[in-house]
C-alpha cells in the first residue's frame, strides 16, 4: 500500500487552512506537515489534536 503526504508553508485565514486541510486529508494523504507563517494564528489550535497532522507556528525570526 502507497502513502503519500504533505508538507506546507501557509499564511492564509483558518477558513482556507481548514479547507486545505480537509481537501488533502478527503484526497488520501497519510500526513499532513504543516508550517504557519502567522504565529498567532487560531488554526494551529483547532487542526493539532487531529493524528494525520503535523503543525508548527513560525515568526519574523524564522
Amino acid at each position: 500500500m502507497m502513502h503519500w503526504g504533505l508538507v506546507a508553508t501557509i499564511l492564509s485565514p483558518t477558513v482556507d487552512v481548514l479547507r486545505f486541510v480537509a481537501f488533502h486529508l478527503d484526497a488520501g494523504a497519510h500526513c499532513l506537515y504543516i508550517y504557519l507563517d502567522d504565529p498567532d494564528a487560531e488554526v494551529h489550535d483547532i487542526v493539532k489534536a487531529h493524528s494525520k497532522i503535523r503543525v508548527k507556528k513560525y515568526n519574523d525570526t524564522y
